[in-house]
């Protein structure tokens, strides 16, 4: 009787073991303390990306025009392009009604993993609007990659053909995906996968050149290390904070 009660005061005082319980992965990657690794190994992917951006802009042009030419990995083409959808909106949407409905135990988690995606994309474009690009299928291949770049700040008066840089449906895919293991640790390999799969796809298009969806990528692990340290990802403090919005909703009702 002993044993059982202790077995229940630790269960309750570490509800987010980071370990396996018996083949088993918790319902959370995440612990009260565990967020702030997580932070700084997100902010080292990022760095790690621009810097791997920087070094791709002597291959921009050369890949891009050998996509161009459609001379890319052609089994990877339908796959990708059926997983291009996890850099959308919609599709963050999607999962969000999917989590909402079929995990009740993870409602405290949809808005968190909702504002995580959605705002890596937003991100993602508002760079765009600070940083004029031409996409790879409007580009002539004539100049330097520096010739690709457009005017500062252009607001989008350029419009799409003029956003290339960075890419937001990669940024979009790798918050999505990073939310995701934070929830689903066990479904950690295919989330990151499809992130992966959605940069090919923005490449094979022809709508962005390999430094665009590196810095997507950048973009998206921001986003998410700001998250977590935000503790968005979090369920004790998510379901505070849902408890103070529906007390003060109720308060102003009455």
């Amino acid at each position: 009787m002993q044993a059982t009660q202790n077995i229940s005061v630790i269960s309750e005082a570490t509800p987010f073991p980071l370990t396996k319980i018996k083949g088993r992965w918790p319902n959370s990657l995440l612990s009260a303390d565990g967020s702030g690794w997580a932070c700084w190994w997100l902010l080292l992917a990022a760095t790690v990306l621009v810097g791997c951006a920087i070094a791709a802009f002597s291959v921009d042009c050369s890949l891009a025009l050998w996509f161009h030419q459609g001379l890319g990995l052609r089994y990877l083409h339908d796959l990708a392009t059926i997983s291009e959808i996890f850099g959308r909106g919609e599709c963050v949407l999607v999962i969000a009604i999917l989590m909402w409905q079929l995990d009740p135990t993870r409602h405290w988690a949809v808005p968190g993993v909702a504002a995580t995606a959605l705002l890596s994309g937003l991100a993602a474009d508002g760079v765009k609007m600070l940083i004029a690009r031409a996409r790879p299928h409007h580009f002539d291949f004539l100049g330097s990659v520096w010739s690709s770049f457009g005017p500062w700040l252009p607001l989008g008066s350029i419009g799409s053909a003029g956003q290339s840089f960075p890419s937001g449906h990669t940024a979009t895919a790798v918050g999505l995906a990073i939310s995701l293991i934070c929830i689903y640790p066990a479904a950690r390999g295919l989330f990151c996968i499809l992130p992966v799969l959605v940069a090919y796809q923005r490449m094979d298009s022809g709508a962005h050149f390999l430094s665009d969806v590196l810095c997507g990528a950048a973009v998206g692990c921001l986003v998410a290390a700001l998250a977590l340290r935000a503790h968005w990802l979090d369920q004790q403090n998510a379901e505070w904070f849902w408890r103070r919005v529906g007390a003060i909703l109720k308060t102003e009702r009455t």
